[in-house]
């Protein structure tokens, strides 16, 4: 019975130990270097701005809203959840933002790497990807009134993937404009709804509708476009990743 008691005693330390502590939008900056908490679900407009520090991953429980992201560690979207950022959505360098479930924001810029996996992200304004950085996506949907890249758009293709939507997929709404600029790669199983590119690449767009068609019938309503929906890829594709860089 001793023995038992010990035993029991042992996992209850260890799951609370375990178990990530919550925070506020006010207090996720206090999460100590190299450890882990969860935005605990609510609305936290009027607030402020929210920042974590370096060194550091949070965690979005339920549906969140803040009125602007500051982020310089890690930030993980998990499937299911929702992170609504009011104004100004920004990644610093070196840190990462990973989105399994949805953010929606008005601007996002992401001096660090983000990675989509089944993921939405609205960007009611400008979305600009920064040079030297990279846009993972992995069946995934961005939505985007400017979309501006100076970094990377990489997408995954492999078995997985092909047997799902096949396609990430990059919305114009809004304004529409697209700007890609020199010296950039777009890669991979990535649809356009838009080919009027702005931007100094050089590169031409096509309509690609009807092999993006045949690859998987159902892509536009799959990502809740009508099925008028014309879709473009650059003629410059490179190569899709095999595999979601770890992060």
């Amino acid at each position: 019975m001793k023995h038992i008691l010990s035993l029991a005693l042992l996992i209850l330390i260890f799951a609370s130990c375990s178990k990530e502590e919550e925070y506020g939008a006010t207090s996720i900056h206090t999460i100590p270097f190299g450890e882990e908490g969860t935005l605990s679900e609510g609305d936290y407009s009027g607030d402020g701005a929210v920042t974590n520090v370096a060194g550091t991953t949070v965690t979005i429980e339920g549906k969140v809203t803040v009125d602007a992201f500051s982020a310089s560690g890690k930030i993980y979207v998990p499937e299911g959840a929702t992170l609504i950022v009011n104004s100004v959505m920004t990644v610093g360098g070196g840190a990462v933002l990973d989105i399994h479930g949805t953010l929606i924001t008005q601007s996002y810029t992401q001096i660090g790497n983000t990675y989509m996996t089944n993921g939405i992200l609205g960007v009611s304004g400008k979305f600009t990807v920064g040079g030297g950085t990279t846009l993972y996506l992995e069946n995934s949907e961005v939505e985007a009134g400017e979309f501006v890249i100076v970094g990377h758009v990489k997408a995954i293709s492999n078995d997985e993937t092909m047997a799902a939507n096949y396609y990430s997929i990059i919305e114009a709404i809004g304004v529409k404009y697209l700007n890609r600029g020199g010296g950039t790669t777009v890669c991979g199983p990535i649809l356009f709804t838009m080919h009027e590119d702005q931007g100094a690449s050089g590169v031409n767009m096509s309509n690609v509708t009807s092999a993006a068609l045949g690859n998987n019938s159902a892509v536009q309503s799959a990502y809740g476009l009508s099925t008028s929906t014309t879709l473009y890829q650059y003629d410059d594709t490179c190569p899709a990743l095999a595999e979601m860089p770890a992060h």
